[in-house]
């Protein structure tokens, strides 16, 4: 399910799960049994009866996708997807995939899927290629312009950073192998490095208008606060303070990351801080480093 219920105060589908406990639809008897909720999507567990007999439904829910647009990275997409394939194959049958209309959102996760697999096997990726496949069995499979551009995007990331994910109990194994360095003296954790830096976003591809007309509220113009992501001041004109929001690993803008105050935006700190109800602030810094106000 690649779709809220409701978006933009529009119903994108109805609920066809129960909250908790069970609910009939028609013939069927649907529990929910677990639920494990995170930043970008939500995994249920769900029983459904009909006639004594019982099957079990895993239900994957992306609830990131803006309401307009595409996301802003194709990590998170990339994740669940893998997590989506790895229980499906553990089954029989078909996987049913859907959004709201069933053409776009839909189209792009089939495209990608598809992708991933062409590539694995056969070496290649031709993207138009499987779209055009995709438009053949179902009219107007990714829709948008911003689609067909995060399905290459999401390629890109998969072919250049490949795997990333280790076992926990692997992880001291796995470390030293990255720690060693090869005969140009670069080490597995160098290279991996690089390219992050290499599919990260670039500083000049990314839109910071209201941070550039508020200069005077920057301690430095090198790290400014994306539009898309900084935390606006309620009731303010101007609403700039130097904000971003961030994801934790359950909870969707978990953090909000900021400059060490200067004197000139104290107040608008903690403005921020009243009205987000932070009751935690966690300082990494001096008042004062290298002679340096921070």
């Amino acid at each position: 399910m690649i779709t809220n219920l409701v978006e933009g105060k529009k119903t994108k589908c109805e609920q066809y799960w129960p909250s908790s406990g069970s609910q009939d639809f028609g013939p069927f008897h649907v529990s929910i049994t677990h639920q494990l909720t995170l930043a970008d999507y939500t995994i249920r567990t769900l029983s459904v009866e009909l006639s004594g007999k019982t099957r079990k439904v895993n239900h994957f829910h992306y609830t990131a996708w803006p309401d307009h647009g595409v996301p802003d990275y194709a990590t998170s997409i990339l994740n669940f997807h893998k997590m989506v394939m790895k229980d499906h194959k553990a089954h029989r049958g078909p996987l049913l995939v859907h959004c709201s209309a069933g053409v776009g959102r839909t189209g792009t996760f089939i495209a990608i899927d598809h992708v991933l697999e062409q590539r694995e096997t056969e070496g290649v990726v031709d993207i138009p290629g499987v779209i055009l496949k995709l438009r053949q069995q179902r009219t107007n499979m990714v829709q948008t312009l911003d689609q067909h551009i995060f399905i290459h995007d999401a390629i890109l990331e998969s072919v250049t950073c490949g795997d990333t994910e280790i076992e926990a109990g692997d992880l001291r194994k796995r470390l030293a192998q990255l720690k060693t360095k090869d005969e140009s003296g670069r080490s597995g954790l160098d290279l991996q490095f690089a390219i992050l830096d290499q599919v990260s976003s670039n500083v000049g591809e990314a839109k910071s208008f209201a941070a550039q007309n508020n200069l005077a509220k920057n301690r430095s113009t090198d790290f400014l606060p994306v539009d898309n992501w900084r935390v606006v001041l309620k009731g303010e004109n101007p609403d700039y303070i130097h904000t971003s929001s961030v994801h934790g690993y359950k909870k969707h803008r978990a953090f909000i990351i900021t400059q060490g105050p200067m004197r000139s935006t104290a107040r608008d700190f903690w403005k921020m801080v009243y009205s987000r109800k932070c009751s935690v602030v966690v300082m990494l810094s001096d008042l004062i480093e290298l002679d340096e106000v921070m």
